[in-house]
Order: C-alpha cells, then structure tokens, then sequence
C-alpha cells in the first residue's frame, strides 16, 4: 500500500499509535479496579474514563491520517 504522492508508509509509527490507543483504551476500562499502591503511583489523568478514551480517539485518528498520507 503507498499513498498517491508515492512516499512509504510509516508503519512503526501507526503501530506505536495503535499501541498508545489500546494502552489507554485499557487504562479507561481497568483503572476503577487497580489496587491503592498503583493509585499512588500513577498520575491522576489514568483514572478518569473520559479523558482516557478521547486519547484513544485521539490517537487512533492521528493513526489512521497517518496510514492515508495526511500528515
């Protein structure tokens, strides 16, 4: 697959966006249910659902303009 302008396609960095999308995807699903020391330790952001997956969102958008050439 090559897209009209003939430049190849970033395939490491569509799959690190994925990755960060799933990463955060499962963060929004699974944070309600981690133990204390782990609510210590990470930052506040994880545990809010929708701040969690409008970075997925995000991420999988910038992922998909990325494999169409966009940018």
């Amino acid at each position: 697959m090559q897209p009209i302008n003939g430049t190849p396609i970033p395939w490491y960095d569509i799959a690190g966006m994925v990755f960060l999308a799933c990463l955060c995807l499962y963060f929004g699903l699974a944070a309600g249910s981690f133990s204390a020391g782990a609510r210590r330790k990470l930052p506040s952001f994880v545990f809010n659902r929708g701040i969690c997956f409008v970075l997925s969102a995000a991420f999988l958008l910038m992922a998909l303009a990325k494999l169409l050439g966009w940018f």
